[in-house]
C-alpha cells in the first residue's frame, strides 16, 4: 500500500539539504517500527519518494512524501509511530493512502516575503514582464528565461518590504526555484515558504 504523508518543514530544518532529508526520513521509517515495503537487489533500502526537493533555507507547510507498507493500518497509527521517529523541526499534518502518483504534480505555491524598499506596485509590474534570470552552476553562469514558469501572482505591501504570492511550474520536468525569481527581478534579502503543492 502506498501511503501519503503532508508535513511541515520549518525552524532548524530549514538548514538541512533535500539530500539529508531523505536520509532522515529513511531513518525515520526503519525506527518507527511500520513494515515499510523495501527495494529488490543486493542493496534493499526503504521505497519513498517526494513530491518536489525543497532548497536549503526555505521553509514549508506543505511537503509531500510517498511510502509503501505492506498492511493496510489507520493512518492514526502511521502518523503516531512515524511522529516518534522524526527529527525536530518536521510536524506530520496530513496521512492518507493516495489515489494519484506523486509525480502528477503540476504548480506550487510560494510566500515570498522581500526584504526591498521597493513596493508591491514595483514588484507587481516587474513580475509582470519578462524574466531572465542567472542560474549558477559548476560550470559557471547561465541566463534562463523563466517568464513562461510563473503562473500567477500578487503583492501587498508590508512592514519592511513586500509579500508576494506566486504560483509557478511544479511538474517533474518543468519545476522553478522561487529563488530565481528573486534573482530575476534583483532582489537578494527574502524569505521563502512554500504553502501549497497541486496535482492538478
Amino acid at each position: 500500500m502506498k501511503v501519503r504523508i503532508t508535513f511541515k518543514k520549518q525552524g532548524v530544518m530549514r538548514y538541512v539539504s533535500h539530500l539529508d532529508l531523505q536520509r532522515a526520513f529513511i531513518r525515520a521509517l526503519v525506527r518507527s517500527g511500520l513494515d515499510i515495503t523495501y527495494s529488490e537487489g543486493f542493496n534493499p533500502h526503504p521505497k519513498i519518494a517526494f513530491a518536489i526537493p525543497l532548497s536549503m533555507f526555505q521553509e514549508s507547510v506543505c511537503e509531500v512524501v510517498d511510502f509503501g507498507i505492506n498492511d493496510e493500518m489507520p493512518t492514526a497509527d502511521i502518523v503516531a509511530k512515524l511522529t516518534k521517529a522524526l527529527p525536530r523541526g518536521i510536524e506530520i499534518i496530513g496521512c492518507t493512502y493516495p489515489t494519484n502518483k506523486i509525480s502528477a504534480v503540476k504548480s506550487a505555491e510560494y510566500d515570498i516575503t522581500l526584504h526591498t524598499e521597493r513596493s508591491a506596485s514595483e514588484i507587481d509590474n516587474l513580475l509582470c514582464g519578462k524574466l531572465i534570470a542567472v542560474k549558477t552552476s559548476k560550470n559557471g553562469d547561465t541566463e534562463v528565461d523563466i517568464t513562461g514558469k510563473l503562473f500567477e501572482h500578487s503583492c501587498i505591501d508590508i512592514d519592511g518590504g513586500v509579500l508576494a504570492k506566486v504560483r509557478v511550474s511544479a511538474s517533474p520536468d518543468n519545476v522553478l526555484n522561487p529563488a530565481l525569481l528573486c534573482n530575476a527581478i534583483g532582489e537578494g534579502d527574502y524569505d521563502i515558504i512554500r504553502t501549497a503543492i497541486n496535482f492538478d
